[in-house]
């Protein structure tokens, strides 16, 4: 899938929410009460996602609107967004990265649970150290700014 805008993330978020089709009126009326958009930007928005495969569109002729339907789904459409942001980031700082989401994220006990679970089978192969990934290794200093000795702390950030 193409990546997308956040407006463009936005509005998904919304049609995510109707769980399968939904007509144009309907989504001009809740984007325009939740983001205060404007039928036209909708349109180009709704266009933008049927081109880069979110959606599909055909015409409905009793109405006089457009019946859209939803391709991508949201669980894997948010894992592959999680994952272009991450391959961006050098490998050394992933796991600050993912400590601060986890303190920063709302999680239920059986999302920690299932953290657990992945973090313990990931320990068993885990390796001592991670390299440089950011591409400028001569004058990296991702290995040399932690200040606590490679756990992570407030000092990092």
């Amino acid at each position: 899938m193409k990546t997308l805008s956040e407006a463009e993330w936005k509005l998904m978020a919304l049609i995510w929410s109707y769980h399968g089709s939904f007509y144009t009126p309907q989504i001009l009326t809740d984007a325009l009460a939740r983001y205060q958009w404007s039928p036209s930007t909708v349109k180009t928005l709704l266009h933008r996602l049927v081109e880069k495969g979110y959606l599909t569109t055909e015409s409905s002729s009793s109405n006089r609107c457009f019946l859209y339907t939803v391709i991508a789904q949201e669980p894997s459409s948010m894992n592959d967004r999680a994952d272009n942001v991450f391959n961006n980031f050098c490998n050394h700082w992933k796991g600050h990265v993912l400590y601060h989401l986890i303190q920063e994220t709302p999680l239920t006990i059986s999302d920690i649970e299932s953290l657990q679970e992945v973090l313990q089978h990931k320990k068993e192969t885990a390796p001592t150290t991670i390299p440089c990934t950011c591409g400028i290794s001569h004058s990296c200093c991702c290995s040399t700014s932690c200040t606590c000795g490679g756990t992570y702390c407030e000092k990092d950030e």
